[in-house]
């Protein structure tokens, strides 16, 4: 959004054109700083927890909750999982999970260390700004055993809610929150690979207070077909066959 504009000397005096331009810079400036303060704050080796999926047991040499020392997290560590994104919704972001860095221990919504600061530095960003936020959470395909009264779906909220709770301590207003949605694994983001990391995500939305709203269909000059006005008669699409002539009535009236 930086540079000449162009589109006719009335554009720029459009209040609405003004207003979602200047949130749309607002919102820009707020994904650099995020990503500044990811890539400069780089901290100490990455956990080595074990990739697992939802539900299940994690592997060989991983641990529930794996994902570093509380001593040991660094922002920077999880840099290269965090997603920033901005279109007509809002700014997004998106935190993957991994098989050496995990947002959540294996199958729980405690998180660990270096989600916490990662929350933590989204929070600074973010609650400087008066836009509604949206968090969602996923999980892989990977259920939980039978008889146990707990599901994806279960799992995905509570991991969304423990996201909101971490943005709510450190400073983003309750009213703030427009909704917290788990989606279980509905929306899987690797679909061809169900139990991959990749579909397990926290994603935030700073949703636009100026909504981009898509552009009028266009007007036709000519008449709208496929339907007929109210009361008009249906003229069949094929031609019936010629009625037979009755024989002329001869008898008495």
């Amino acid at each position: 959004m930086t540079g000449s504009f162009s589109g006719g000397p009335g554009f720029m005096e459009m209040p609405v054109h003004n207003s979602i331009m200047e949130e749309t810079m607002t919102l820009e400036t707020a994904a650099q700083e995020l990503g500044e303060a990811l890539d400069g704050g780089a901290g100490g080796e990455p956990g080595e927890g074990g990739e697992a999926g939802e539900g299940g047991e994690p592997v060989e040499g991983g641990a529930p909750g794996a994902g570093g020392a509380p001593g040991e997290a660094g922002l920077g560590d999880m840099k290269d999982q965090v997603t920033i994104t901005l279109g007509d919704e809002g700014l997004v972001i998106e935190i993957t999970d991994d098989s050496r860095e995990e947002l959540f221990g294996v199958g729980s919504a405690d998180m660990n260390p270096v989600f916490e600061k990662t929350l933590d530095a989204i929070a600074a960003k973010l609650k400087g700004l008066p836009n509604s936020v949206r968090i969602e959470g996923y999980t892989d395909a990977r259920p939980y055993p039978p008889g146990i009264d707990y599901s994806n779906w279960e799992l995905s909220s509570d991991r969304a809610n423990a996201a909101r709770r971490r943005l709510e301590q450190r400073g983003l207003a309750r009213g703030r929150f427009e909704s917290v949605v788990g989606y279980g694994d509905g929306r899987l983001a690797a679909p061809s690979t169900p139990l991959s990391p990749a579909n397990r995500r926290i994603t935030i939305t700073v949703l636009r207070e100026v909504p981009i709203k898509p552009e009028p269909a266009q007007q036709t000059d000519g008449p709208i077909t496929g339907f007929r006005p109210f009361g008009e008669t249906v003229q069949p699409s094929h031609r019936l066959p010629p009625a037979e002539k009755a024989e002329p009535d001869t008898a008495p009236h």
